[in-house]
């Protein structure tokens, strides 16, 4: 039901809450859709541009879904916002969610 409200919700306006995207993600996780999950974290991390957490977010769900275009890009803005002392810790998870799905379950 929240994903066909999700759905509807898009169409009425220009630009999503975050809190909202957020809780549409996770549904979309869930149910294991991570090509519909990457567009509600696309939303978020337009809508967070400075939010490390959403780039990796971001770049976790893509990898699920395969699209390793979008998830190189949001993991290259993720390491971009992240002190130099994370980025290797960073760099390792995402790595790992290139091949597992549970990285992008847990954001």
């Amino acid at each position: 039901k929240l994903t066909q409200d999700w759905g509807q919700y898009q169409k009425l306006v220009k630009q999503p809450d975050p809190g909202v995207a957020i809780l549409a993600a996770h549904a979309y996780q869930y149910l294991g859709n991570f090509s519909a999950s990457t567009a509600a974290w696309q939303n978020i991390a337009a809508a967070e541009p400075s939010e490390a957490s959403a780039f990796e977010c971001l770049s976790a769900n893509a990898y699920a879904a395969g699209d390793k275009r979008i998830a190189g890009l949001a993991a290259t803005k993720a390491l971009s916002l992240v002190p130099a002392v994370q980025r290797t810790l960073l760099q390792s998870k995402l790595n790992q969610a290139k091949t597992d799905s549970s990285i992008a379950e847990s954001c």
